[in-house]
């Protein structure tokens, strides 16, 4: 038996495909079956639901890349907040040094810096500089030193910068995670699946019904690929 017969033989299962699988391979997925349905005419039947599927991508693509880009906004004033905020340890660090007379075993160095050095401060980015740095303004407001009550009045805006740019990074997040899991994307998923598998199993049946077709007719609907390997990561990833 030959390899073309062996494959006519054994017919294939529709593959599900997951959830997270991109949207680039979605598209992929429905486009193939689309082309191959339009080119036989038994397929006929089943065009306008995979035109319905092409049709209802678009705009959950679009839904997609809009949220991909709210997300690359938010961090990027994530980062840019915690630039900041580095730029005022290295201020801060010089006008103390000042202050204390260049000894960093002083109380009040070691209040602010602890045993850390201002360049292993600054490496969290946000975080728990972010939560460390949050006594300082009132501490700095209090200072007997008008250079430290200077600072402590820059940092103020600063950290509250901070904060908002945060949330707006978890609420796009949220909003993508509700999207993918939830909402149009998954719908779309869920849709594209139940159409493959209902489409198979008629394509499926038709060779009980018409002498000739081989055992595994549906399967030349349907892309023969192994299951896609570029897959959106599970977790919630910044961008």
């Amino acid at each position: 038996m030959s390899t073309a017969q062996g494959k006519e033989a054994f017919p294939m299962s529709i593959r599900t495909i997951e959830p997270r699988t991109s949207l680039a391979l979605i598209h992929a997925e429905i486009t193939y079956t689309l082309i191959r349905l339009k080119t036989h005419p038994l397929g006929a039947p089943h065009i306008a639901a995979f035109e319905e599927l092409r049709q209802t991508w678009t705009p959950v693509h679009a839904e997609e890349l809009s949220l991909r880009e709210s997300i690359a906004e938010a961090q990027a004033r994530v980062d840019a907040a915690d630039d900041e905020l580095d730029d005022f340890v290295g201020r801060l660090d010089k006008t103390m040094r000042i202050v204390t007379h260049d000894d960093r075993n002083h109380p009040l160095y070691r209040f602010f810096f602890g045993k850390k050095t201002p360049s292993a401060f600054r490496r969290p980015v946000l975080g728990a500089q972010l939560e460390a740095m949050r006594p300082w303004t009132a501490a700095l407001a209090g200072s007997d030193e008008p250079s430290l009550q200077s600072l402590g009045a820059e940092l103020a805006p600063k950290i509250a910068a901070a904060d908002d740019a945060l949330k707006s990074r978890d609420a796009a997040i949220e909003a993508r995670d509700h999207f993918r899991d939830l909402g149009p994307r998954k719908k779309l998923v869920d849709a594209l699946n139940a159409t493959r598998k209902g489409t198979f199993g008629a394509l499926s049946r038709l060779p009980h019904e018409k002498p000739g077709l081989p055992s595994s007719f549906a399967d030349r609907f349907f892309r023969r690929d192994p299951a896609p390997a570029s897959v959106e990561p599970a977790a919630p990833a910044p961008v």
